[in-house]
């Protein structure tokens, strides 16, 4: 695994800014610990790395992409710049890496609305 993934690294990914580094947003009111964060194929990223035993399918991951879109909204809080490209690179037992690369405004409305549902049941 770790030969696929830095092969996938070596080939797409520059100027790391962060790595596995808190981040907490006020306006969304969480926090958590990206992965990565990164130019990947030169555009600044969030970068999110997963194993699994067998390839995913993109549906199947949607909460991935609206962690990484909180990620990224929190780092533009924090830096004023932002960041629109989200990249999950999931290593495969026995295969090739995958890598979805999302939009941030695709997957952080339903961040949000994820976010509200949670408040709600725990009564905040």
């Amino acid at each position: 695994a770790f030969e696929q993934i830095k092969q996938v690294l070596d080939k797409h990914v520059d100027n790391v800014w962060m790595q596995e580094t808190f981040l907490y947003s006020d306006y969304l009111e969480t926090a958590g610990q990206v992965d990565c964060i990164a130019e990947f194929d030169g555009k600044l990223s969030i970068i999110d790395f997963k194993t699994s035993r067998k390839p995913k399918k993109r549906d199947w991951i949607k909460g991935y992409f609206m962690q990484e879109s909180f990620y990224a909204v929190a780092f533009e809080e924090r830096t004023k710049k932002p960041i629109k490209q989200l990249v999950t690179i999931v290593t495969v037992d026995n295969d090739e890496p995958q890598i979805f690369v999302e939009d941030r405004d695709d997957h952080i409305k339903d961040f949000m609305e994820l976010r509200v549902d949670f408040k709600k049941l725990k009564g905040f």
